[in-house]
């Protein structure tokens, strides 16, 4: 799918009505083909993270942060100020690593957390350069 007719039909169908179809379309560009960084998928994706479905948000997130591209710490920090923002933004977080979001991150300790991602939030409070937060007794 690295072909360019595979990516302009699956940037067609990031436009879907289905949110099924946006979400795996989304994956797609965003995670399976990461080594390619065209304008259009650049567009594509930024507009994904605005969509109303949380999972094509978080591929559309992780897609941008697999790419490097520096705005996605903006805008990881508004969905980090989210209640449970999903683990798809926590491992986009872990992928950028940038310390600018480690209080968003660990504001995230004042929810109530499943224990899965609850390790996934101490993993990106690691990786943006926080730490001491090895367990429960620490929040």
């Amino acid at each position: 799918h690295r072909d360019s007719d595979a990516i302009a039909t699956l940037i067609e169908l990031m436009k879907d009505t289905c949110t099924e179809v946006r979400d795996w379309s989304t994956f797609a560009i965003g995670a399976q083909i990461e080594e390619v960084v065209t304008d259009e998928i650049l567009e594509a994706l930024r507009t994904a993270v605005n969509d109303s479905a949380p999972d094509v948000r978080g591929e559309a997130l992780m897609g941008l942060a697999l790419r490097k591209q520096g705005d996605v710490i903006e805008l990881l920090k508004q969905e980090l100020n989210k209640p449970d923002c999903g683990t798809l933004v926590l491992e986009a977080a872990i992928e950028m690593g940038h310390p600018s979001l480690l209080p968003f991150l660990e504001n995230q300790l004042k929810e109530e957390l499943s224990d899965a991602y609850r390790e996934i939030l101490l993993q990106a409070i690691k990786q943006c350069g926080g730490g001491g937060h090895d367990s429960d007794d620490d929040i």
